[in-house]
């Protein structure tokens, strides 16, 4: 608010006023008659001068009162303009107050009903435990007299019948612990004791040299659970013969997965939660791969199981869309999904058991999104005549962030690029501009003729598949030899998709003693804590 607004008095024109009306007067009256003494003699420039003076003062007591009420008029301009809006904040808080008061009440009645159905429903939920208690003791007693039932069996048939056997008996021991672990309240507190204690029997057993047995199985070999975990998507029998086994890397390539499994030694624990683990993450990347909107993708599935000092390493690359930065931490949560489509809406749990699978392990899970990359490969193309060809191909990256082919700058971006010519190819050398890496290609007609080539390679036919990157191909070539004309097509590939990594802690590291000591920068000697407490009273 504004300071008080004063108005002046003219004091001095009122004065002076006076006294020039009382000179007047006495002259007029004769102040020798009424007091016996003469009036001073005032000469007629002195009167005018007087009343100049008088004038003057008058003139600028006016000017001064005329600005005071400018001024005045300002200041209670701006005083009513305060009230008003004094006025409207009160207006605005008393409907604030009014709809805030509803907004309250309706808020109560929320709660009160929400209160209510929370009791309802904790009743239900601790009706449903000793339910489900007394279901489980039932389901124990059937689960042994089925097992009881399959190990009879399976010793009394032959060897080719005991394989069926002993495979029932693995999927009713999965079906055992997935129920398991469904009922159970924390997961990732359920899988950690249970890794807790094979870990005293892992050790209890490395110290007593094998001899002290543990009652259950408490490490299993990671690479076979990959390959169990496998079973239920590649038929591993039926695709044996394509796999490439050494003592240390499996590999093994189909249509929809390339597959590479390092010997990365034991893990502690179940080894059913792990292959749930596998089968979650396989079952998100089929579900890309065979989507309706992706059928121009190539379908592939790479999964790789690799080991490092302490720890062992999966990753599962799909071609699904990316995921957003803003979904990072959501992406592992309940409920939370991607699955958007008509035909099937997901549920989000498979990402989150795989997460509260990995904190039991103690590990880490990670995503990485791969994009396409634009790249210049050299081709030098050597005909049956003798002569050779070079061609530069420019690989750039659409709007869309779909891989295109740009063999000539005046010419527009295409999804693949095509050479024609008369004479019949020999061999094609593929150089990557980025990596320095050649790689060589002969047709299939060529090799025929020619054999067997040194460093040259074939992946069935006349379509030569990137080798460099055997679990995320970045090109391909297809030669079509003809009569008179030949074709050779060279087609970007697109790559984009969501690797995701894994990483667990081997059993063997879980023995080493730094591997449950806390960091020393959290410890504090006792002088440090007495310092600290000093300091903190003070």
């Amino acid at each position: 608010m504004s300071s008080r607004s004063q108005l002046h008095y003219p004091w001095f024109t009122l004065i002076m006023s006076l006294i020039c009306i009382g000179y007047l007067y006495l002259s007029a009256k004769g102040i020798d008659a009424l007091f016996g003494t003469p009036l001073p003699t005032v000469t007629h420039y002195q009167e005018e001068a007087f009343l100049i003076v008088t004038a003057i003062i008058a003139l600028l007591e006016l000017l001064y009162f005329q600005r005071s009420k400018a001024r005045n008029k300002v200041r209670q301009e701006r005083r009513d303009k305060q009230f008003n809006e004094l006025l409207e904040v009160r207006n605005k808080l008393r409907r604030k107050a009014h709809t805030y008061s509803d907004h309250a009440d309706k808020l109560k009645l929320f709660i009160s009903d929400r209160l209510l159905e929370y009791i309802e429903y904790d009743e239900k939920f601790l009706h449903f435990k000793n339910i489900a208690a007394e279901v489980r003791h039932n389901g124990i007693v059937c689960y042994d007299q089925v097992m009881t039932a399959l190990k009879t069996a399976a010793e009394q048939q032959q060897d080719g019948e005991q394989q069926r056997y002993r495979s029932a008996l693995s999927s009713m021991e999965y079906l055992w612990d997935l129920l398991d672990l469904s009922t159970t309240d924390n997961i990732a507190m359920y899988i950690a004791n249970k890794n807790y204690e094979c870990e005293e029997h892992y050790y209890q057993q490395l110290l007593s040299d094998g001899e002290n047995k543990p009652p259950f199985a408490v490490s299993y070999s990671a690479q076979q659970a990959v390959i169990r975990a496998l079973a239920g998507f590649v038929d591993i029998r039926r695709e044996g013969d394509r796999a490439l086994h050494t003592h240390e890397v499996y590999r093994l390539q189909t249509d929809l997965f390339w597959i590479e499994l390092q010997q990365t030694g034991h893990l502690l624990g179940n080894e059913n939660h792990f292959i749930l683990l596998i089968e979650n993450l396989i079952h998100n990347a089929l579900y890309y791969c065979q989507a309706k909107s992706r059928k121009n993708r190539r379908p592939r599935i790479a999964i790789k199981l690799t080991t490092s000092s302490s720890d062992l390493h999966l990753t599962i690359y799909n071609t699904g869309p990316t995921i957003q930065e803003s979904d990072r931490a959501q992406i592992f949560q309940l409920g939370y999904s991607t699955k958007r489509s008509r035909e099937h809406r997901g549920k989000g749990l498979g990402l989150y058991f795989v997460q509260q699978i990995v904190k039991g392990y103690e590990g880490a899970i990670d995503f990485e999104n791969i994009g396409n990359q634009a790249e210049t490969y050299v081709i030098r193309l050597e005909f049956a005549d003798g002569t050779k060809q070079s061609e530069i191909i420019h690989t750039v990256v659409s709007d869309t962030g779909q891989p295109l082919c740009r063999y000539h700058p005046s010419k527009e971006s295409k999804p693949q690029a095509e050479f024609r010519f008369n004479t019949p190819l020999t061999s094609a050398e593929i150089a990557t501009q980025s990596t320095q890496k050649t790689v060589n290609f002969l047709p299939a007609s060529a090799e025929e003729k020619h054999g067997e080539h040194g460093e040259h390679k074939k992946s069935g036919g006349n379509q030569f598949i990137d080798p460099n990157h055997p679990d995320q191909p970045q090109w391909c070539i297809e030669y079509a030899p003809g009569k008179s004309r030949h074709k050779l097509i060279f087609r970007p590939l697109d790559i984009s998709g969501v690797r995701f990594s894994v990483t667990l802690p081997s059993a063997e590291s879980r023995l080493d003693a730094d591997y449950h000591e806390v960091e020393n920068e959290t410890l504090q000697t006792p002088q440090q804590l007495s310092e600290d407490h000093k300091r903190f009273t003070n």
